[in-house]
């Protein structure tokens, strides 16, 4: 599993690390990790590329326009999450809609 924030690495990677998750994630980005930003797919691009699978193996789940807008220009299947950052109406776009994290995992493995 991987972490892309467009919050700066070393912040995003401090809060991984305070909430005691950070272990989980083999990824941690940020957003002066790479070049550009979400809404641009390209940090999902890399992180793809570095767990050397595709797009149609991959799932973007997050909680604002900017991760579904990133998700759906990388050909990302998409999962907008009921809470969060953003806006309930900026998730219209995803391919899913999580409103718990156990809603997250039935669609991981209904996707599976």
């Amino acid at each position: 599993m991987a972490v892309i924030s467009n919050k700066q690495e070393a912040l995003s990677r401090l809060i991984l690390k305070t909430l005691k998750v950070d272990a989980f994630f083999d990824i941690i980005a940020g957003g002066d990790t790479f070049p550009e930003m979400k809404p641009s797919p390209l940090p999902l691009v890399r992180v793809i590329d570095e767990f050397n699978c595709s797009p149609a193996e991959a799932v973007m789940v997050g909680d604002s326009i900017n991760d579904i807008q990133a998700g759906n220009r990388a050909g990302i299947t998409t999962i907008g999450c009921g809470w969060g950052y953003g806006e309930s109406q900026e998730l219209s776009e995803a391919g899913f809609r999580a409103d718990s994290c156990c809603d997250i995992i039935a669609l991981l493995q209904q996707l599976d």
